[in-house]
């Protein structure tokens, strides 16, 4: 029975290593697919990270960008005070 078993092993043996290495080689060409897609995200990432920082450093863009969202808060802000003091004023005149 022992020399059936080591006659099955020495025959079955290369086999056995030819799937575990081609079962190997599966596992390993998707760890590659799956590092290589997850590389070109990180590029598409890092250039969209590189655009955005030029954009947003464009100094006069963005200063005239922030000024017009400065005036229009200090036009809002006008605005209110100016209500405000209209219905204080249309309080004065109705307790008179």
């Amino acid at each position: 029975m022992e020399d059936q078993t080591a006659a099955i092993s020495v025959v079955l043996g290369p086999y056995m290593v030819a799937i575990i290495g081609a079962l190997w080689t599966i596992v390993m060409g998707f760890g590659g697919y799956w590092l290589k897609r997850m590389s070109d995200k990180l590029d598409v990432l890092l250039v969209h990270r590189e655009e955005c920082l030029n954009r947003f450093a464009d100094r006069a863009a963005n200063n005239s960008a922030h000024q017009k969202l400065f005036e229009s808060r200090d036009n809002h802000e006008k605005r209110l005070s100016k209500v405000e003091s209209d219905v204080e004023n249309l309080k004065l005149v109705v307790r008179c």
